[in-house]
Parts: structure tokens; sequence; C-alpha cells
């Protein structure tokens, strides 16, 4: 019992570390603000090029594709902020493994970006007048954590990629556009090339975009679930790699007395 208490502690440590909501100006800006603006942009693009009746799918899309955001600029940079502060090397040196640790400073994130996803949806439900029923509310949560799920469990895997490199910023803000552009968001899949449509299926949120744009055109969850699967399989691949990979970062870091893993 004490080890899932000192998990929940660590999750709660991490919130009040990588948080702002003390200052709730900051929060409402950095951490509600920022993700509303992205979604009323996109969304709006989406309302000119494809027009109104079909603005309910691009606004849950980027919704959708803005929980990823957080992700990879959260979680995939949890590891990089640590070595930063000059921490890594004292997570190095505790019995608990850093996948632990960094798992439980994920849930933090997982939560947040749902808060953040939900308040930019109802605000731009109210601006644009969009109507959701029981039904759909119910769906959108669903999709909403599985998206949310996948694209935490893709920044953690990321995060152990960016301690081999030094330019960060140039990787963060490249598989930001990549997701943008290549999860079917703001442009259908289906009409990119073959072999660029079986990459855009590699990707975390694809399927979960897809299945959101089929149950907004009347579809059911039953007659989808592949899409469900696809996804879970793709998010627990992410984490295995992830935590192999940091395992042997790890030993490696330890065996070889380099502390920041490069």
């Amino acid at each position: 019992m004490e080890n899932v208490y000192r998990f929940f502690r660590r999750v709660s440590f991490s919130y009040k570390m990588s948080s702002v909501l003390n200052d709730w100006r900051a929060f409402f800006t950095i951490d509600l603000l920022i993700p509303l603006m992205q979604m009323m942009c996109y969304s709006l693009v989406g309302y000119y090029v494809y027009g109104a009746e079909n603005i309910e799918k691009w606004v849950i899309s980027n919704a959708i594709v803005t929980s990823a955001f957080t992700a990879i600029y959260r979680v995939g940079l949890q590891l990089a902020r640590e070595r930063a502060s000059g921490t890594l090397s004292l997570m190095l040196a505790t019995k608990t493994s850093i996948s632990e640790i960094l798992i439980s400073s994920a849930i933090s994130t997982m939560l947040l970006s749902f808060v953040s996803v939900v308040f930019g949806v109802s605000v731009l439900s109210l601006l644009l007048g969009l109507a959701w029923n029981g039904q759909r509310i119910l769906e959108f949560v669903f999709i909403l954590i599985l998206a949310i799920f996948v694209a935490t469990c893709f920044g953690f895997f990321i995060s152990c990629l960016i301690l081999l490199t030094t330019e960060i910023h140039l990787v963060t803000n490249t598989l930001d556009k990549v997701l943008l552009i290549f999860t079917g968001a703001n442009f259908p899949v289906s009409n990119f090339p073959y072999l660029v449509e079986q990459f855009c299926y590699t990707l975390p949120l694809t399927r979960s975009i897809l299945l959101a744009q089929k149950l907004i055109g009347g579809e059911s969850v039953i007659s989808n679930i592949y899409l469900i699967r696809g996804e879970l399989v793709l998010a627990f691949v992410f984490l295995i790699l992830g935590i192999v990979l940091l395992k042997n970062m790890e030993k490696a870091a330890i065996k070889g007395s380099k502390l920041d893993l490069l």
C-alpha cells in the first residue's frame, strides 16, 4: 500500500512542480488560453475551407490534436528539464526507476490536458453556436481519454529520444507540425498518396481523429472498434519502447558514469 501512496505523491509533486495553478492568471493564459487559441485558429480555417456544415468535425479533430501538443511539450520535455536543472543525476542515484517517476509525472499531464481541451471545446461551442447531445458528449469524452493516453505514451517515448540530441526545440517543433499535418486533423488522410497514408497510421491520434469524424458522421463505436484497438496497440508499443529504451540508457549511464545519459 505504501508503494501506491508513494506513486500518487509523485503525481502530486509533479503537478505542483510543473503547474502554474498557484497564479490563476498564468494558469488561465498558458494552460487554458493557448490551447483554446490553437483550436480556434485551425477550426476557423476548416470552417472557411470546408464549410459551416463540417465545423463540428474540425473542432473535435483539432481538440484531439491539441492534447498531443500538451504531451509533447510537458511529458516529452520532462527529462530534458530534469537534465537542465541538474536533478537528472539525483534521479539516477535513487532506487526508484526513472521510468516510474516519468510515468507518474505523466498522469498529472493527462489530467491537465483533459481540462484544457474540455475548456477549449466548451468555449468554441458557445462562440460557434454548436449543440451537443448527451450521446455526443459521452463519445467525445471517451475519444478524448483515448487520445490523451496515446499522446502521453508517445510523449514518454519522445522524452527518451530527446536525451540523445541537443536540438531539443527542433525535435519538438517538428513533431508538433508533423502531427498537425499528417493525423487528419485539418486534411483528410485518405487524400494523401498511399505511402504517406500508411505513414499517417503509424502516428498517434490518426485513428482517434478518424474515429471522432466517423462518429460525428453518424457511425457507431461498435462498427469502428478496430480503430480503438489499433490506437491502444500503438500506445502500448510507444510505452514499451520508451521503458526499454530508458532502462538501457539508465544502465549505460550508471555503468559509464555519464549522469546526463549522453
